[in-house]
């Protein structure tokens, strides 16, 4: 391989990588819209910045990961918040989930479920959350 293909292979992508997350962090708070219930989500955050999640304006939700309750929500109101997730989220009154500064362990497959008026699952959405950033 060239000396100039060696150039380019290898210092392109980092070139790209580095505009991508100067230009996240520009942006600030990195926003994943969850308010369309009709289809799964790819939503991605930056390392250590602040991300929102907003909710869909529901009756009845919850937030999970690997089957464990993140947080269960009624009429925007929160039940039930798991304690390892408080020091990072925070549920606001608006419909948002937020994170002041996200980890890699921030990362992951999360599950919305979405319940009618009787308490049945109407609706699941998978959120495919990955954080980016360098270590």
């Amino acid at each position: 391989m060239s000396f100039i293909c060696m150039i380019i292979f290898f210092f392109v992508p980092f070139c790209f990588h580095m505009i991508y997350f100067f230009n996240v962090s520009l942006l600030g708070i990195l926003q994943c819209n969850l308010t369309h219930r009709d289809e799964d989500k790819q939503c991605y955050g930056a390392l250590g910045e602040p991300l929102t999640l907003h909710l869909p304006d529901h009756a009845r939700m919850s937030l999970k990961d690997n089957n464990n309750i993140i947080l269960k929500l009624a009429n925007n109101e929160l039940l039930e918040m798991h304690a390892t997730r408080k020091t990072c989220w925070k549920f606001l009154m608006n419909g948002t989930f937020k994170c002041d500064k996200t980890t890699k362990n921030s990362s992951g497959v999360y599950q919305l479920e979405v319940y009618d008026t009787d308490g049945k699952i109407n609706k699941t959405i998978s959120i495919n959350l990955q954080i980016l950033g360098m270590n």
